[in-house]
C-alpha cells in the first residue's frame, strides 16, 4: 500500500513538472539588444469571444481525468511505475474532451458573440495593441539595456498571438491577451533554437453592457492595462537580478 502511494505521489509530480514554465534567460545590464514586436494572424468571428466555462470545465476535466488515470494505474501490479504516470496522461485526454463539451453547452447567443467581436475590432483599429505592446516594452527595455539592431546582442522577439474576449454564465466579459517571447542570446548560432516563453493577461471582468457601451473607457483600459502588465513581466524575467 505505501509502494502505491509513493506510485501516484510520482506520478502526480510528473504531471506537474510536466506544466512548470521555461524560464528566459537574463541578459546582462547594458548589454545590446535586438527587440522585435509583431503580431500573429487575426483570430476570426468565432474565436475573438470564448466563453470562460469551456477553460473551466476543461481544466476541471483534466485534472479529474489525471487523478483517476493514475489510480488505474496502480492496478499494473509490478508495473505500476509505468503504467500511473501513463494512465494519468491517457484519461486527462478524455477529462479535456468531457469537460470541453460542458463548456460549450453554456456559450452565448452567435448575435450577442458578433457585436462583441465587433467592439473588439472596433477598439483594436482605436487603440492598435501592437503599438501599445511595442511601446511599452520599448520604454522599459532601455531602463536595463541599449537597443541595437546591430549584431552581436541578443534577439528578443515578442509575437502577440491572442487578443480575444471572455463571457461567463452571468456574460461578465473580460479581455484577455497571449504573448510569445523568443530569445537568441549574442553569439548563438543562426540554427540554434532560441528560448521561449509564453505570457497571458486576464483582465478583470464587467457586464456585457458596459463592454458593447462605446461611451465607456472600460475596454480602453482594459487593453492598455494588457499591454502594460505583459511588458512588465517579460521585462522583469529577462533583466538581471
Amino acid at each position: 500500500m505505501k509502494a502505491r502511494s509513493m506510485a501516484l505521489a510520482l506520478s502526480l509530480s510528473l504531471l506537474a513538472g510536466c506544466a512548470s514554465r521555461p524560464q528566459l534567460p537574463p541578459i546582462r545590464g547594458g548589454a545590446p539588444i535586438s527587440l522585435t514586436v509583431v503580431t500573429s494572424a487575426p483570430t476570426d468571428t468565432h474565436a475573438a469571444v470564448r466563453d470562460t466555462t469551456v477553460g473551466e470545465s476543461v481544466s476541471t476535466g483534466a485534472g479529474a481525468g489525471a487523478v483517476a488515470g493514475a489510480l488505474w494505474g496502480l492496478s499494473c501490479g509490478p508495473l505500476f511505475l509505468l503504467c500511473a504516470p501513463l494512465g494519468a496522461l491517457m484519461v486527462s485526454g478524455v477529462g479535456v474532451i468531457a469537460g470541453g463539451a460542458v463548456g460549450l453547452a453554456t456559450s452565448l447567443p452567435q448575435e450577442t458573440a458578433t457585436r462583441l467581436h465587433e467592439r473588439l475590432t472596433q477598439l483594436q483599429q482605436t487603440h492598435d495593441p501592437l503599438e501599445e505592446l511595442r511601446n511599452n516594452l520599448s520604454d522599459r527595455a532601455r531602463k536595463h539595456w541599449t537597443l541595437s539592431a546591430e549584431p552581436p546582442s541578443t534577439a528578443i522577439n515578442v509575437e502577440l498571438q491572442n487578443l480575444f474576449l471572455t463571457s461567463t454564465r452571468e456574460q461578465r466579459v473580460g479581455l484577455v491577451m497571449q504573448v510569445r517571447v523568443s530569445v537568441r542570446p549574442a553569439g548563438a548560432r543562426a540554427d540554434a533554437a532560441p528560448t521561449q516563453k509564453a505570457y497571458e493577461h486576464v483582465g478583470p471582468s464587467t457586464s456585457l453592457a458596459v463592454w458593447l457601451d462605446e461611451q465607456s473607457d472600460f475596454a480602453q483600459t482594459s487593453l492598455r492595462s494588457a499591454s502594460q502588465q505583459i511588458a512588465l513581466q517579460i521585462i522583469a524575467d529577462l533583466a538581471p537580478n
